[in-house]
C-alpha cells in the first residue's frame, strides 16, 4: 500500500472534526467559498491546497495538489472541470474510483433543507455554493 494505511471511518471522522475546529480564523469571518474549503476540503487537500492535509497520509492515493490546477492546465484555471469534479453527481464509474465525497449531493440536500416549505430553487443554491468554492480554489493557485 505504498507506506500508507487505509482510513478507518472513526479515524477519518475524528481527523475531520479536528481539522474543522482547529486553530485559524473563525468560520463566520471567512468568505463563503473559503468556509466550505476549510470545513470540507482542507483536511485532505491541505490549508493551502498542496495535498498535505492532516488526513492525507491515510489514503492509498494522495489527494491532488489543488494549488497546481492552473499550472497543470497551461496556466488556465479549469473552472468548469473543477466544478464538475467537486459536484460529482455525474461521475462515471468507468473513470475510476472516487475517494472524495459527492459534494453536489450533500450541498443539494442542505439547500433543500434550508428551503423547506419556502419554495425556491435548490439547484441555484448548489450552483452558487459550488461557484464560491471554486472561486476560492482559484485564489490558491501557484505557478
Amino acid at each position: 500500500m505504498n507506506g500508507r494505511r487505509r482510513l478507518a471511518p472513526e479515524l477519518g471522522l475524528a481527523a475531520i472534526l479536528c481539522a474543522m475546529f482547529g486553530a485559524g480564523p473563525a468560520l463566520a469571518d471567512l468568505a463563503p467559498g473559503e468556509e466550505d474549503y476549510r470545513t470540507r476540503c482542507a483536511a485532505c487537500h491541505g490549508e493551502r491546497g498542496l495535498g498535505d492535509g492532516p488526513i492525507a497520509f491515510y489514503f492509498t492515493a494522495p489527494p491532488p495538489p489543488l494549488a497546481q490546477l492552473a499550472a497543470r492546465n497551461d496556466g488556465a484555471f479549469p473552472r468548469e472541470r473543477v466544478i464538475a469534479i467537486i459536484d460529482g453527481r455525474e461521475w462515471r464509474n468507468a473513470h475510476g474510483g472516487r475517494a472524495m465525497p459527492i459534494w453536489g449531493e450533500l450541498f443539494e440536500a442542505s439547500a433543500k433543507e434550508s428551503l423547506k416549505g419556502e419554495g425556491g430553487d435548490a439547484e441555484a443554491l448548489v450552483e452558487e455554493r459550488l461557484g464560491q468554492l471554486v472561486d476560492y480554489l482559484k485564489t490558491l493557485q501557484q505557478p
